[in-house]
């Protein structure tokens, strides 16, 4: 079994493990899209694509994404010698903001936000947090149009610094490792806070086409990763291999915060079969939540785990995973401890988790799949309160009807 270790380097703590090439290391940082206002919002994508160096060698894979409670950044090579290299001169821009590239790099990320694409795991956020918190993930980048020098600069100083951030690499760290951050204070992670006035199960059943969504809120633990694969793996095989509904299915477990992670179910399939993709959805997760998984199937998922950590190929991904859930706040554990908590895992605890979310389940469907599914409210989409304020009309322009009258 791979084994983990920990260190800290100037106060930052460091996960590393033994691996084959390529060398990787890389670092990150507590803030991310939900820590944003929608005014602002892209001001940590800006930082990230600041501190990346403008020239780097060929041979390094350099690169850096910001999720909705993290930025990070990393530097990848056949030798470590190079990845280092690289990695030293992010720590550069890390420590001092190269602001005099902004209008370019805000030009880019424009660029880069005029051909994105949609997505249902945020859409399903979108509709559930509303334009803020941790909603903002799906909504544009506002504040790349009116973000100026010193609002990045107050962005970065508060949030890319020693105290915030962790290092992941797969390799024992070099003796001339250097963290030459800013100064400053680890920053929690919000916890999810659902819009006040939707009721759930909640059906939006005016959803886009091309794909049906179940998104949950639950509780982080053992029992509710082990659902997340036992639903994923009985509904591709339901809606993929023996119905042929759908070529893509996607469950996607989004930790948000210590206490609860965003757990989105997603089927793509043709308009005129969003019905029957909405049915078996919703009864393979019913019937885990009332049956739990088979006692074979938590074998199985176990089995899988316990042969990912032994793998020294995927180091890189549990030295993230485990700086990852440091900084969010979260328990600290070993490969061997990971492995023994999802062993010890029942069927009942699965269940149970389960069932406890289904009463935050917000499904979509396109306006094919029919009417409002049984046993949910409808998604309002529209606003019960009145946004009050100065009332402004349209001017100067020749309209008819219904548009006369917009304000």
């Amino acid at each position: 079994m791979t084994r983990i270790e920990r260190d800290e380097l100037e106060g930052v703590p460091v996960y590393w493990a033994d691996a084959p090439p390529p060398f990787v290391v890389g670092v990150i940082f507590r803030v991310g899209r939900s820590d944003e206002e929608l005014a602002g919002a892209g001001v940590s994508h800006l930082i990230e694509h600041l501190a990346i160096p403008a020239r780097h060698s060929p041979n390094v894979d350099v690169n850096g994404t910001v999720t909705g409670n993290e930025t990070m950044f990393w530097a990848a090579a056949g030798r470590r010698d190079d990845a280092l290299a690289a990695f030293d001169g992010i720590l550069a821009g890390l420590a001092e903001l190269p602001l005099q590239r902004l209008e370019a790099e805000r030009q880019i990320l424009l660029t880069e936000a005029a051909s994105a694409g949609s997505d249902p795991i945020q859409g399903d956020a979108a509709l559930r947090f509303g334009a803020r918190g941790h909603g903002l993930i799906a909504y544009g980048e506002f504040g790349l149009h009116r973000l100026e020098a010193p609002d990045v600069e107050r962005w970065w100083r508060r949030y890319f610094t020693a105290g915030n951030a962790a290092f992941w690499m797969t390799g024992r760290p070099p003796r001339r490792f250097r963290v030459p951050l800013l100064a400053g204070e680890r920053r929690v992670a919000r916890e999810p806070e659902p819009i006040p006035d939707v009721r759930f199960p909640a059906h939006n059943a005016e959803g886009p086409s091309g794909g049906v969504s179940a998104g949950l809120l639950v509780k982080r633990s053992f029992a509710a990763n082990a659902m997340r694969d036992v639903a994923d793996r009985r509904l591709r095989h339901r809606l993929r291999f023996e119905r042929g509904l759908s070529y893509g299915v996607q469950a996607v477990y989004d930790r948000m915060s210590p206490t609860h992670a965003h757990c989105v179910f997603w089927a793509d399939c043709l308009d005129s079969r969003a019905a029957a993709v909405r049915d078996d959805l919703l009864s393979t997760v019913r019937g885990l939540a009332a049956d739990g998984p088979t006692v074979e199937e938590l074998r199985g998922e176990t089995e899988s785990l316990r042969k990912a950590v032994s793998d020294p190929a995927n180091a890189g991904t549990f030295t993230y995973g485990f700086a990852s859930d440091e900084l969010a706040g979260t328990r600290k554990l070993t490969t061997e401890a990971l492995v023994e908590g999802r062993e010890a895992v029942r069927p009942e605890d699965v269940a149970g988790v389960l069932s406890d979310a289904l009463e935050t389940l917000l499904l979509t469907t396109p306006e094919s799949a029919g009417e409002l599914a049984e046993g949910f409210e409808r998604y309002p989409l529209t606003s019960p309160k009145r946004v009050s304020g100065k009332t402004h009309r349209v001017r100067g322009l020749h309209l008819r009807g219904e548009l006369r009258k917009a304000r």
